[in-house]
């Protein structure tokens, strides 16, 4: 049976590797398709445990550490990669907490927290396990994502046509790019064999990752995103659920952001991605 908090002390214990080793890995412990393994691998990087590069085809894990949560819940969360299996932690007074993605089926690897009081306690748990504290890591990633603009210039996809992203749509169009390419967001093969994602602005090409650059050519009728509040009457430390819609997600800092605030990986239903 597929174990992936296994996997995640196995990547811990090594630190870092090949990343087309780790799916092919992944696609055998989990006899899955290769889609599927992608998928989970790529939920690393949102869920804290990893740095995922696809281009360089390379995988680092994050250090673990032990963080509070936002607001005043006086819940620590384990975050990074685990040196040992999640249900370890129990004999230390953690709550271990495991979910299943509903799109392959796979369950994400474990979340771990501890009720503890201040950053006295947690520190001194942070020793005896052999780790460190740090403040809240989620204010901490909040607190640095920039607002979205365009990358380094790039080479224009090549061939005749490409993949160009309708902003009212929120799906991919095949056209002829022509002499002169309408501004927008593309797919295509750039620099390269491999798809990747560029923006043409009237006059250059730039790089783009695949989320980040569907937010900033975004048609302004468009609202992905809504706040759905647990309390009748909000206020800055309101608890509740951001909800994204299916066709759109959240860029990788965004997401890894928002699921520390709990630690639990995204719900997925019909028509949205539900972050606690």
């Amino acid at each position: 049976m597929f174990d992936p908090d296994l996997i995640v002390a196995w990547m811990a214990e090594h630190q870092s590797g090949n990343l087309s080793r780790l799916v092919k890995s992944v696609e055998w412990a989990a006899s899955r398709d290769r889609k599927a393994a992608r998928s989970w691998v790529a939920q690393l990087q949102r869920l804290g445990i990893a740095d995922i590069d696809w281009q360089a085809d390379r995988w680092k894990s994050r250090p673990c550490v032990l963080t509070p949560l936002p607001s005043n819940l006086k819940t620590t969360l384990l975050s990074g990669a685990r040196p040992v299996i999640a249900e370890e932690y129990i004999s230390h007074g953690a709550v271990v907490h495991r979910e299943v993605s509903l799109d392959w089926q796979m369950p994400h690897p474990s979340t771990v927290w501890w009720h503890l009081s201040g950053s006295g306690e947690r520190d001194e748990l942070a020793t005896s396990l052999g780790i460190r504290s740090e403040p809240c890591a989620a204010d901490r990633l909040a607190d640095t994502l920039a607002v979205l603009k365009l990358g380094a210039t790039t080479a224009p996809p090549t061939g005749r046509v490409a993949d160009w992203y309708n902003p009212d749509s929120l799906s991919f169009e095949r056209i002829e790019v022509g002499a002169q390419p309408r501004n927008g967001f593309y797919k295509g093969h750039i620099d390269g064999n491999r798809t990747r994602y560029a923006i043409f602005d009237g006059h250059d090409w730039y790089r783009s990752d695949r989320w980040e650059g569907a937010y900033y050519v975004l048609s302004p009728n468009s609202h992905p995103l809504v706040w759905r509040s647990e309390s009748r009457y909000r206020t800055s430390s309101s608890l509740g659920t951001l909800v994204v819609g299916r066709r759109m997600h959240l860029p990788a800092a965004h997401a890894e952001a928002a699921i520390l605030c709990t630690g639990l990986p995204p719900r997925l239903t019909g028509q949205t991605t539900e972050y606690d």
